[in-house]
């Protein structure tokens, strides 16, 4: 292709994109920079010509005869403000000059075209949706569904890499294939505990995309009353994330255990409630009661107002709990239903176990053992089960050598045990970590559905004692067999 000026013959290719052009026409110098190269396929001559003027050459809608630059597409008549570059800018005789023709260079923006005339498409611009072929963003465009290189468009390139911003980057047709955890784009993925979509702090799902829990800095609303994201008991912000227990000066004296953060295998194959073994990731450390809760230690919150009192000896002989301070103080409280332990276990500011938490803590922290103490067949020396050994509960931690690594004592006997969680025939759907299975978050909406009781008591027999046996009652049962414990995580 050539272009005839002042009866010079100049070739396509002395106007190049990219080139610094100098033209010498009839002694005038011509700098032209970054000029638009005309079509291969025209054949060019004077616009104006009678040959020519009715065409549009450079395709921009405007017909020669009244273009000012008939061979610049980006600029059309007096369109001198949106013009990119330099055009062949014809005069109404047969003089046509390569000149500079823009005062002011537009701002580069996201269309594919070179919007600032300096041979580079969409450089600069944020990365854009390249679903819609529009943007080069990272210098890679995509042109009707397919990812292209223009190489002629820059001098330096790169693979633009997928992000996380729910957009097909790299025009590929596939959303964030290469990108392991992509939080806040509401797809559950990676190491992901949860992606409600947002990046909320104070809900339920953190912004890293991890559970909210006790000590991750955020405070949940409706649920903590402080977060300071450290262990520090005796601060303005409890460990349980609450400014102080309800309890206040009230507060019973009752001696914690900790228990490390851990896995373990659980369930069993002994029984069809106990199966599917699975693991569960105990995510936190956490203080468990040495002792089941006391008569003495539950009298406190009887008296503050806090707490209702559990049936007494006029409903079942069986019963721990007396009008007055009697006997059996030290015993481990019992004839309370599952709202009662529940509204203890949070006026001292903590909760119920749940029920991996509690096999976990009947396991000694995970271990492959029958009972809390290991492996060997209860006896009456090592926990208090079946008639034979005891007519009724005995003082709490009074048999040791039942006692699990930790020194957690009657995981195994004395009386069942309340947990948080709602009671599932199997473990077919349960949760892989230490969350209380229930049909909300907080355990607290559905409170007639039965829960689960662990640890067996004193009127079963050794295998009510295995680690494993769950059991259930309805919440608003209060029997001589069943008691609790408490807990409190650790941030």
């Amino acid at each position: 292709m050539s272009i005839c000026m002042f009866g010079l013959a100049l070739r396509g290719a002395d106007i190049l994109r990219g080139a610094k052009t100098w033209l010498v026409f009839g002694g005038i110098l011509l700098n032209c920079i970054s000029c638009y190269e005309p079509l291969d396929t025209q054949t060019l001559c004077h616009p104006l010509s009678s040959e020519c003027k009715g065409e549009d050459f450079d395709g921009d809608g405007v017909s020669n005869q009244v273009d000012d630059f008939p061979f610049d597409p980006n600029c059309a008549k007096n369109d001198v403000m949106n013009c990119g570059g330099c055009g062949i800018k014809c005069g109404m005789d047969s003089f046509c000059s390569i000149e500079k023709v823009c005062e002011k260079i537009r701002e580069e923006v996201c269309n594919g075209k070179d919007d600032d005339g300096n041979l580079m498409v969409d450089e600069n611009v944020e990365m854009a949706d390249l679903q819609d072929g529009v943007c080069l963003g990272s210098l890679k465009v995509c042109l009707m569904g397919m990812a292209v290189m223009d190489y002629e468009l820059m001098d330096d390139y790169q693979e633009v890499e997928d992000r996380c911003d729910g957009l097909d980057n790299d025009c590929d047709g596939k959303i964030e294939e290469n990108i392991s955890n992509c939080c806040g784009n509401g797809i559950l993925e990676g190491m992901e505990e949860c992606d409600d979509g947002n990046l909320i702090d104070t809900d339920q799902c953190s912004p890293s995309c991890q559970l909210a829990r006790c000590g991750d800095g955020f405070v949940q609303v409706d649920v903590e009353e402080c977060d300071d994201g450290n262990n520090v008991n005796n601060d303005s912000c409890r460990n349980n994330c609450q400014i102080t227990p309800p309890c206040g000066v009230n507060c019973p004296a009752i001696e914690m255990i900790l228990i490390q953060a851990g896995s373990f295998n659980m369930g069993s194959n002994s029984s069809s409630n106990e199966q599917p073994i699975h693991n569960v990731q105990i995510r936190s450390n956490f203080y468990v009661s040495k002792t089941e809760v006391t008569v003495g230690q539950y009298r406190d919150c009887v008296r503050a107002g806090q707490c209702t009192a559990p049936d007494d000896t006029a409903n079942s002989t069986d019963c721990n709990w007396t009008s007055s301070v009697g006997s059996k103080e030290t015993h481990p409280v019992n004839c309370v239903d599952w709202n009662q332990a529940r509204a203890y276990a949070r006026w001292i500011g903590g909760d119920l176990l749940t029920e991996s938490q509690w096999e976990y803590v009947a396991t000694a922290q995970g271990q492959i053992i029958t009972y809390p103490w290991g492996n060997v067949e209860p006896i009456c020396d090592i926990a208090n089960y079946t008639y034979s050994c005891h007519e009724g509960t005995t003082p709490v931690c009074s048999k040791t050598g039942g006692n699990t690594t930790q020194g957690v004592c009657d995981m195994g006997g004395n009386v069942w045990e309340w947990v948080l969680d709602e009671y599932h025939s199997s473990y077919g759907g349960a949760p892989s970590d230490d969350i209380g299975w229930c049909s909300d978050r907080g355990c607290d909406s559905n409170t007639s559905v039965h829960r689960v009781n662990r640890g067996g008591s004193w009127s079963d027999d050794a295998s009510s004692l295995r680690s494993a046996v769950r059991s259930d009652y309805s919440p608003n049962l209060r029997n001589p067999y069943v008691g609790f414990r408490v807990s409190y995580v650790v941030p």
